[in-house]
């Protein structure tokens, strides 16, 4: 068989230029850096740090994922179609990127004054004051970083670089200051520094490329974009609350020493969950696109999109349980039944998550995110509980359970809604 090097050369060109496949490209850059970096850092300060210290840190850093949750608002969400929306039209795209910045340096002074309250009156983060203080760094590190902008304009691209220069400084930054177990204090603010540099530099980049000007705004229009957010950042707290409050409530029943095993099985596992963040962001405003113009589009584009994408999501995840006991033992530099146990479970996560992606994108698309709030406080409540008991009765098994079991549980939910809503008949 003759191949054609013009024609070939030309589907090439049409693939590049499409932008949801150069946006793919670049997400898949930029999280193929988020899942490289963690194997070589995670193993790192496990070994370094002790399972105890890095049990520490990990509890640490969940407390940040919710104070960044605050901060984020609903934007992740919001923003990017609103962003798309303006796309073209420099002055409703200022307004938009001004409201939000705004709004973000008012929740994070918010969110600043309460951890040093609590690293002050709450014993337990008083004897790790120092690493939740640090940890200010980490909650406005996320909080500059653009992507929901990036996302928005489909310039992924953008980022991609930055994004991985901000990760070849973070494992830097780890390698040479983190020497022994006492100096944990810094890991959770070294992760904010590399982000805080990504943030600055590409969104100064946005500001200029696009003529944005910033302005602050009046009360109404920031009142606006919170309603405009609101039950998105109900959903992502809800999010936040039951893929990370396992940790959090494990803590109250096992020893730093069980927590540090259990978080690295959780790390690994859910390394996988980088190639769902490139699907579903790189995806979401081509959804939204499809939602308005024709059902059809819509479901043409998920056949032919998502159901390789999860048939890729199913292989990984089973690599992931047949080499258990290899990573386990990679990874901590021995062999534990139980950690093993751990991620035998945990490595099924990412496949419910991401068999969930489509319902979820479609009532946002239909501005139908009402239900998806609901539903993910119906699913915290039902979490909450679920791993309460079972971590009381199990431990740490009886945890990854009631992850793998509430996540199940609100994917089936989320497409009862969506049938029942009749949204893509």
């Amino acid at each position: 068989m003759v191949v054609n090097p013009i024609k070939y050369k030309s589907k090439l060109q049409a693939i590049f230029h499409n932008g949801l496949a150069a946006n793919m490209i670049s997400l898949g850059l930029v999280q193929l850096t988020n899942f490289i970096i963690p194997l070589i850092t995670y193993p790192y300060l496990f070994q370094i740090l002790g399972a105890e210290r890095f049990g520490i840190v990990t509890y640490a850093l969940n407390i940040m994922l919710y104070m960044t949750t605050i901060v984020d608002y609903g934007f992740n969400l919001s923003a990017p179609k609103a962003v798309a929306l303006a796309k073209g039209y420099t002055r409703e795209l200022s307004v938009i990127v001004s409201s939000v910045l705004q709004i973000k340096i008012y929740l994070f002074l918010l969110v600043a004054g309460i951890i040093v309250i609590a690293s002050i009156i709450i014993p337990e983060f008083n004897k790790h004051s120092n690493l939740y203080v640090f940890g200010i760094i980490y909650v406005i590190g996320n909080a500059a970083l653009p992507t929901w902008l990036f996302q928005g304009l489909e310039e992924m691209k953008y980022i991609t670089w930055l994004n991985i220069l901000s990760k070849v400084i973070l494992t830097l930054l780890l390698y040479l200051f983190i020497k022994n177990p006492d100096q944990y204090i810094y890991v959770v603010g070294f992760y904010g520094l590399a982000n805080l540099f990504s943030g600055v530099v590409s969104m100064t980049y946005a500001i200029k490329k696009y003529k944005i000007d910033l302005t602050w705004q009046t009360i109404e229009t920031i009142k606006g974009e919170l309603h405009n957010g609101f039950s998105f950042f109900i959903s992502n707290i809800s999010s936040i609350a039951f893929s990370n409050s396992t940790i959090i409530i494990l803590g109250f029943f096992v020893s730093n020493e069980i927590l540090g095993f259990y978080s690295l099985s959780e790390k690994i596992a859910f390394s996988v969950w980088q190639l769902l963040s490139i699907y579903s962001q790189a995806t979401f405003p081509v959804v939204c696109r499809y939602a308005v113009e024709s059902v059809n589009h819509l479901k043409s584009f998920y056949k032919k999109i998502y159901v390789p994408f999860i048939l890729l999501i199913t292989v990984f995840c089973c690599c992931l349980f047949i080499f258990s006991d290899y990573l386990v033992y990679v990874a901590t530099g021995e062999y534990s039944i139980q950690t093993v146990a751990i991620l035998k479970i945990l490595c099924w996560f990412p496949l419910v998550v991401g068999l969930n992606i489509p319902a979820f994108q479609v009532l946002i698309a239909y501005n139908k995110q009402i239900y998806n709030a609901r539903l993910f406080n119906i699913a915290v409540i039902f979490h909450l509980t679920l791993c309460t008991c079972l971590a009381y009765y199990y431990g740490s098994i009886g945890a990854a359970w009631s992850a793998v079991i509430t996540q199940s549980f609100l994917t089936l939910s989320l497409y009862v809604i969506v049938k029942r809503l009749n949204i893509l008949a």
